[in-house]
């Protein structure tokens, strides 16, 4: 199993600190997410107070199960939550770039072009 083959790694030099990022983790299925709990962070809080020498990042939008199972946690988590004003400026900002850089976009009239820019930034969400 693929859980067990990550574990193997991170506990073979516990003086080697690992870092190891799951990016997204609300696009899990939910169904599948209880799963996901089990193989990663179960093993996480079984071996917090033993092993320090792995750190995880996980990254998610909030999605209540999650939130949920990360509160009732007994590992050591800290909940960063990113401001929307920041992730609008990310998306407005990568839009822009990408319409800068697109051959069939970046020689639409400017007023069109800040309209797709606009609305493709206000209807993001902050996805």
């Amino acid at each position: 199993m693929l859980a067990d083959a990550l574990f193997d790694i991170l506990n073979s030099d516990a003086a080697q600190q690992s870092y190891v990022i799951i990016n997204a983790l609300d696009k899990c299925p939910i169904n599948s997410r209880e799963r996901f709990f089990g193989l990663i962070i179960n093993r996480v809080e079984k071996h917090d107070a033993d092993h320090r020498a792995y750190n995880f990042l996980f990254t998610s939008r909030k999605e209540a199960d999650i939130k949920a199972r990360m509160q009732d946690s007994t590992a050591a988590i800290h909940n960063l939550p990113i401001p929307a004003d920041y992730i609008n400026a990310n998306v407005h900002l990568h839009v822009k770039q990408f319409i800068a850089s697109n051959r069939g976009i970046k020689d639409f009239p400017a007023q069109l072009k800040a309209e797709i820019k606009d609305t493709i930034s206000e209807k993001a969400q902050g996805m």
